[in-house]
């Protein structure tokens, strides 16, 4: 039946088609997907892709991940589950030729959310920012596209440092606050940075905190913010990290726990769009103020 399906393709739309007969998994260990297969391996989503199929794989070169935010890829490759999801969402489990694509189409993915297709004159676009840039690759099982960029769907990171803060009003209502009041909350929404997180709890035993000027309360903030976006897997034991406030804070690591200065972390690792956040224990007030 399989055999049937691509004869009728090949029939109808010519013999300009590229065919191998290969899995899908076989045709993109052969050629330059080395970082894709190593993560379907990881998840084992290979196993699903040697299977009958027709599976539709908008495949992202190693380039492509090479671009991806570190922050992000690291984020995923230490949750199997949130990877698996980001990797399905590349997939669709029906034929999809590009070739009688024509305007906007929707297609549902293995994961389960829908992936946007657009062709712009001679350009086919992937949710608007994964260009196709080889198509219709037909294989024994299915057919590969090959896109430039990996799709980070919204339900994977897409909100920024200060999303992040500003939502979570159980744990960050001062730290939002104090952002707010020193015009910080900007500086947070790109770039790329890692920040110390202080609690509320942590606020309140700075008790007169909000009755600093504005240029101390933006000290102590920029004092939480490192140029870079880093997880606790990426700061050894006795790194020195230079902060926004121009200062050094000392990261001690010791059976597991994570000092910053005195200041435990609480929670680590949450990724951001544009970094990293890290939640602390106490507010790292610089001397002197």
């Amino acid at each position: 039946m399989r055999s049937l399906q691509i004869c009728v393709v090949f029939v109808i739309l010519g013999s300009s088609l590229a065919y191998e007969n290969k899995t899908v998994i076989q045709y993109l260990i052969d050629h330059h997907y080395s970082t894709f297969v190593r993560l379907l391996q990881d998840t084992h989503l290979d196993e699903v892709l040697k299977g009958s199929g027709p599976f539709t794989v908008f495949a992202p070169t190693n380039a492509a991940f090479a671009k991806l935010n570190p922050n992000i890829l690291s984020m995923l490759t230490s949750n199997p589950n949130k990877l698996a999801e980001l990797l399905k969402y590349h997939v669709v489990q029906e034929f999809k030729l590009m070739a009688v694509v024509s305007g906007t189409v929707n297609e549902v993915s293995l994961q389960g959310h829908t992936i946007k297709i657009e062709k712009n004159g001679t350009a086919l676009l992937v949710n608007d920012v994964a260009r196709i840039q080889n198509k219709d690759i037909v294989v024994a099982n299915g057919v590969i596209h090959e896109i430039d960029s990996v799709l980070l769907p919204s339900f994977i990171v897409t909100e920024s440092i200060a999303e992040i803060i500003i939502k979570d009003d159980k744990r960050f209502k001062d730290l939002a606050l104090a952002l707010a009041i020193t015009n910080l909350t900007q500086l947070l929404e790109s770039g790329d940075y890692t920040l110390f997180a202080p609690t509320d709890e942590a606020f309140r035993t700075v008790t007169h905190i909000f009755q600093l000027s504005t240029a101390q309360l933006k000290a102590i903030l920029l004092n939480h913010v490192v140029p870079t976006g880093r997880t606790i897997e990426q700061i050894n034991s006795g790194d020195h990290l230079q902060t926004q406030q121009g200062l050094s804070l000392t990261v001690t690591k010791n059976a597991g726990a994570v000092l910053v200065d005195s200041a435990s972390v609480t929670d680590r690792n949450i990724m951001a769009s544009n970094g990293v956040v890290h939640v602390i224990n106490k507010v790292l007030v610089p001397t002197g103020i």
